[in-house]
This record gives C-alpha cells, sequence and structure tokens, in this order.
C-alpha cells in the first residue's frame, strides 16, 4: 500500500501561537456561549467576555434558565473569532459575587463597546450594575484553535 503525503497544508495539523491566542480572546468583541440544558440539547448565547486581570469574566442574569443551568453544571464554552483565526475554549465557570470583581468587569465592558461614547456608556453601566447581575469567571481546560493565516498558505 502506498502512503500519501498531503504537501499541500490543507490538513496538516496546526495550532495558533500562544500570542495569537490571546489576540483572539481579547479582540474578538463577541463570543458564542454554549452550555448543555438539562435534557442534553445545546444552547448558545451571544456574550462580550472581558479580560480582568488575565482572565476571562462573562455576565448572567439570576434567575435566567443559563444561571440556574451553569449552577447545576457549570461545564460550557466559548468560542471566540477575529481576523487571526477563533479559538474555542472549552471549560466551566465560576460564580464570583467580588463586588471588585464586577466593577472591573463592567468598566472593562464598558471600554470595550463604547469606547469613548461616555454618555451611552454611562446609561450602559447603570442598566449593567444591577443587583441581579452575576459574573462568572471561565475557567478554560482545552483550546481549540483555527488559524486563517496557516489555511489559507499555499
Amino acid at each position: 500500500m502506498t502512503e500519501n503525503q498531503n504537501t499541500a497544508g490543507w490538513n496538516v495539523p496546526y495550532q495558533l501561537d500562544e500570542g495569537g491566542l490571546w489576540r483572539t480572546l481579547v479582540k474578538s468583541g463577541h463570543a458564542g456561549w454554549c452550555w448543555a440544558t438539562g435534557d442534553g440539547a445545546s444552547v448558545m448565547a451571544i456574550v462580550s467576555p472581558v479580560c480582568v486581570n488575565g482572565d476571562i469574566y462573562l455576565t448572567t442574569i439570576e434567575g435566567r434558565a443559563k444561571t440556574n443551568r451553569l449552577l447545576k453544571d457549570p461545564r460550557c464554552s466559548l468560542t471566540m473569532y477575529h481576523e487571526t483565526g477563533s479559538v474555542t475554549a472549552i471549560g466551566h465557570v465560576v460564580f464570583d459575587t467580588r463586588p471588585e470583581i464586577m466593577v472591573m468587569f463592567l468598566q472593562g465592558l464598558q471600554e470595550r463597546v463604547f469606547g469613548a461614547a461616555h454618555d451611552i456608556a454611562y446609561t450602559h453601566f447603570k442598566h449593567m450594575n444591577s443587583p441581579d447581575r452575576w459574573i462568572c469567571k471561565f475557567i478554560p481546560e482545552k483550546y481549540v484553535t483555527f488559524d486563517e493565516e496557516k489555511f489559507l498558505a499555499e
């Protein structure tokens, strides 16, 4: 039997380097946050993750189906896309009730979403800073990456 070798590079394994990975995480803007329902169906929400002190944080609301499910089974995934490629991080969440993390998350989210548009950002901050707003830290256990530059290379 003849062994075929692919020299074109289209199915050669590759991964983003660490710089590309974090660039995608930080610059992606939005992410798909996926978890499983009680009966095993997968559900996704589009969210804006924020990096605080080198960790990835997300927000949810007390009493929502997503929140209730993640309290029972914290396993989930987060998929981010940027022009450098995409990263799917598989892991779990831990809810964080520290007020200082909430403030840093909201400030980071405000800057990320609105930048210098202070009037809109202030209104958004007031809306997001509510007693039923919960913050959770996403703890990645495995990364699956896709580097478009390597995929498109000849």
